[in-house]
């Protein structure tokens, strides 16, 4: 089982790979993952513009 810092490194490589794609607008069909998704948003990585739609948030 993966501890909470390897879960989160996991989400980051995660999100990098859809910006590296060039995805801007992140739909929740983009982010299978949900607890990836739940990790990012809490940790301020991304931000919901309106329900079901993500962004990159780098004002953290």
């Amino acid at each position: 089982m993966a501890s909470p810092r390897e879960r989160f490194a996991e989400a980051l490589t995660f999100l990098k790979g859809l910006q590296d794609q060039g995805i801007v607008g992140i739909h929740t069909d983009d982010i299978p993952n949900v607890r990836h998704r739940q990790l990012l948003v809490k940790n301020g990585f991304l931000r919901e513009v309106t329900k079901g739609w993500y962004i990159a948030d780098g004002s953290q």
